[in-house]
């Protein structure tokens, strides 16, 4: 089985440990916090902007939920976007710092979610 494939299959099946995989896959950097991410942002896809957006990180623009064609081009955009802000240091403190989530509790939930999952 190509990766490819793996990867295609991994999203669209939306399991924890293969969202986790792709993410993983994609390049994404510190991929256990951005699986937290997807699980605060999304429920585990239960959001209606995961299910009819394919949006899995809660990106918004000009204060509209994104839309995506996949849930694979969502995770590729996650790629792009950290790759174009992210230089470096805690992840935590980077989200904080570009005011990712106005919650002041969004890193510690990241947190928990992390340690609930056993990432």
């Amino acid at each position: 089985m190509t990766t490819k494939l793996i990867f295609w299959l991994a999203i669209n099946l939306l399991s924890k440990p293969d969202v986790y995989r792709s993410i993983a896959i994609s390049g994404i950097k510190h991929p256990e916090i951005v699986y937290a991410q997807y699980v605060q942002e999304t429920g585990r896809c239960k959001s209606k902007a995961c299910r009819e957006k394919n949006n899995l990180f809660g990106f918004m623009y000009k204060g509209e939920i994104m839309s995506f064609k996949s849930k694979r081009d969502c995770i590729r955009y996650y790629k792009k976007w950290q790759d174009k802000r992210y230089k470096g240091g805690d992840y935590y403190q980077f989200l904080i710092d570009i005011g990712y989530a106005g919650d002041p509790l969004y890193t510690q939930r990241l947190k928990q979610i992390i340690k609930t999952e056993k990432l």
